[in-house]
Parts: structure tokens; C-alpha cells; sequence
């Protein structure tokens, strides 16, 4: 195992990792040793303005005789390195770090930030599992969606398992573009990103019970449903609760995830008479209603949000940026 890297004092926030590599590597390398020895090794490592503080009480206690108890117990060591190099506000700190966490890269990357500012504030599992959510991407959290995977009936652990199940996924069968592209994209573009970003802010849809709505999964299909009630989920948050079209199951989700459905499913036929025999269908089942553009069920082509799919692969885009409703826009 290597050994720990130098530690100069100047950087409060690598005394704690300073502080984990000594005592993995003592763990591994020394655990039959003393204390006082395992504590030389440690301050043979520290250098510049570190260095001159843990040497002013070895020369206390080396040269002039004067007791320094911390020096021969590695538990009050650390105490005392703690003191003089701990961050004091460092639950704050994370805290602040962690609500402001997104996922900007992998699911994986993700996971590790999330577990470090996590780490000792104390939050219950329904807390820790609202917020990891929230973080995730909008290609993550659409594919729960359209798994019909509700995040409050699971841990946080679960949550973050099926996110990296997902992740995995996505980039097996190409789904996650290379950060390069994004970045070229972004960067070409910004002034048509600036401009839409202010109009989506200054237009905010206001969604209310009973609202038709839609999503598009990251498989280029879109799920039609309604709002059936809007209150606070299990974090505080307030949530709109969906019934999707053709499914009896309601679910949980975020307003971020939700389109209102401008093209909402049209006026069914009137009913026939049950009495009546339908000559033409007589020992068939009832079909589901199977989109052509999208493949998603419940609604027919003329209703649906989504691009057309060609081919195998579905170029899918925010309906708001369309050509169709930037031509509403414009009338």
C-alpha cells in the first residue's frame, strides 16, 4: 500500500483524507506497533507550517522534559490534529454542497460526491433518498419514469442502485453522448440556449388536478396521463401524483418532468348498444391503441408530442422547442 502524501496544513479540506491514508496505511502496515511510533510515522509526513506546529511540543517534550500526553496516544493525537486543522463548519459546508449537488457526469461519479457530503449530517433515509433524486439527470430520472419505478416506495440505496442499473444501460446501447459533444453543442449554440432558458423561466407552465399531461422516455415514446392530485411528498416537497393512460397504478413525480398536453386524446365515439353484436369484431380481443410516430399506447398519431421515429432510433426533442410550437408561438 503507498504511503500517504505529504501534509503541509495549508489546505483544511485534505486534512481529513490526510488523516484516512495514515490510518489505512497503519492499519495495514503497523498494527502491532505503539502508539509513539505509529504518531512518528504520522508527523514524519507533515512539512511546512504542520510541521513547525507538531515540532514545537516534540521539543517540549524531548528537550525540555514537559509532559505532551498527545504525543503518546494516537486518539488524543488526532483530537488535537483535528483542533488545529479540522474544518469547523465542515457539516455546513456539506450540507450547502449537497443541495446544491447535480449530476454532471456519471451516475457512478454522482454517487460518490452524493456519499461524501452526506457523510455525518444525520438525514433519514426518505430525506437523503428525495434529495439524491432530485439530482439525478433528467435522462435518469425520465427512464424511472417510463419504468413506471416509483423512488418514495424504495431506500435511498435502491434508488441509487437502479439509477447506476440505468446508467449502465444507457451507455451499452449508446444512450449518453460524450461529454465532448455536449460541450462542442453548448458552445455553439449558447446564445439560442441563453435566450430559450429566459423564455422557459419568464413562461413556466402552472399545472392544476385534473390537467392532462405528458412525458417522452429516453426510448423517443410518450406517456400521456393526468394530474390526478398535487400535495407534499414524503420530503416536504410539493408533487403532482399521475395516472398514466392505460395504466391503473398512480405515480409520484416531479413538475419538471411533466409537458401539458396540448393535444389532448379526442372525443371517444358514443357508446353502442350492449345488446347490440358487433359482427365485425365477434371473438376478437379488444386492442390497445398503438401510436405510429412514438410507439407509446393510449393515443393515436394526431396526438401525439413526440418526433416520428425512423429507423431504430428515435431523434427525440423538447417539444417546446419544436418547429410546431415555435410556429404557435409565433401566430
Amino acid at each position: 500500500m503507498a504511503a500517504p502524501n505529504k501534509f503541509d496544513g495549508t489546505k483544511r479540506e485534505e486534512a481529513v483524507a490526510f488523516r484516512i491514508a495514515c490510518s489505512r496505511y497503519i492499519a495495514t502496515n503497523m498494527p502491532t506497533h505503539t502508539d509513539e511510533q505509529k504518531i512518528a510515522f504520522i508527523t514524519s509526513y507533515l512539512e511546512g507550517t504542520a510541521s513547525e506546529w507538531v515540532n514545537a511540543f516534540e521539543e517540549q517534550r524531548y528537550i525540555n522534559n514537559v509532559a505532551v500526553p498527545w504525543l503518546s496516544n494516537l486518539a488524543q493525537f488526532w483530537t488535537e490534529f483535528g483542533r488545529r486543522y479540522g474544518d469547523v463548519n465542515r457539516s455546513e459546508n456539506h450540507r450547502a454542497l449537497l443541495r446544491k449537488l447535480k449530476q454532471n457526469k456519471t451516475v457512478q461519479e454522482y454517487v460518490t460526491q452524493f456519499n461524501l457530503y452526506a457523510s455525518g449530517l444525520g438525514y433519514n433515509d426518505a430525506a437523503l433518498r428525495d434529495q439524491f433524486y432530485d439530482g439525478l439527470s433528467d435522462e435518469i430520472r425520465n427512464s424511472m419514469i417510463a419504468q413506471n419505478y416509483d423512488p418514495t416506495a424504495h431506500s435511498a440505496t435502491e434508488v441509487a442502485d437502479r439509477a447506476l442499473e440505468i446508467n449502465r444501460h444507457l451507455i451499452s446501447f449508446g444512450g449518453k453522448k460524450s461529454a465532448n459533444t455536449s460541450t462542442n453543442k453548448s458552445s455553439n449554440s449558447s446564445t439560442k440556449i441563453s435566450a430559450t432558458t429566459s423564455n422557459n423561466q419568464s413562461t413556466q407552465e402552472r399545472f392544476s388536478r385534473n390537467d392532462r399531461v405528458y412525458m417522452i422516455g429516453t426510448d423517443g415514446r410518450a406517456k400521456k396521463g393526468q394530474i390526478t392530485k398535487i400535495g407534499p411528498g414524503l420530503g416536504g416537497r410539493i408533487q403532482p401524483t399521475v395516472k398514466w393512460d392505460g395504466d391503473s397504478n398512480e405515480v409520484k413525480l416531479q413538475f419538471r418532468d411533466l409537458k401539458k398536453d396540448t393535444k389532448p386524446t379526442s372525443t371517444p365515439p358514443p357508446k353502442k348498444d350492449p345488446d347490440a353484436m358487433d359482427i365485425d369484431n365477434a371473438g376478437k380481443g379488444k386492442k390497445p391503441v398503438i401510436c405510429n410516430k412514438c410507439g407509446g399506447k393510449g393515443h393515436w398519431a394526431n396526438q401525439c408530442p413526440s418526433k416520428e421515429i425512423l429507423g431504430y432510433e428515435a431523434f427525440v426533442e423538447d417539444p417546446d422547442t419544436s418547429d410546431e410550437e415555435l410556429g404557435k408561438e409565433g401566430a
